[in-house]
């Protein structure tokens, strides 16, 4: 089994566990958002945006991001002015260009989206 998007992470870039999660945190954090993040951290506002970072570094393909990057678009707790109008939350179009830079992307379904396309396509 391969290794994980974190592990490779952390090993070409000499960090550990908590360098990744937090380098790819603020890496994918809309820019709107850097000046409200540390008021917001105190509350725990970016639970999710932070258990997203953690689900995904566990990933060991980019079709398990894929599918983490979709349950998080879909999160009934991923709603509101701040995240959807305001954009604070992190980006996955971000966080799809970073996983892609280090997970192979060869067995790529696309995540939900993708798996529906084809099944609406299949003979």
């Amino acid at each position: 089994m391969g290794k994980t998007f974190e592990e490779v992470y952390c090993a070409r870039n000499g960090t550990t566990a908590t360098g990744f999660r937090r380098a790819v945190f603020w890496r994918c954090l809309h820019p709107g958002a850097v000046a409200l993040a540390p008021l917001l951290f105190l509350s725990g506002y970016f639970a999710l945006d932070r258990d997203l970072v953690a689900a995904c570094g566990q990933a060991r393909n980019f079709r398990q991001v894929c599918e983490e990057l979709d349950d998080y678009r879909h999160s009934p707790r991923n709603r509101g002015l701040l995240r959807r109008r305001l954009n604070v939350r992190l980006s996955t179009t971000r966080l799809r260009q970073i996983a892609r830079q280090y997970l192979d992307v060869s067995a790529v379904g696309g995540g939900r989206r993708a798996t529906a396309q084809q099944a609406n396509n299949a003979p």
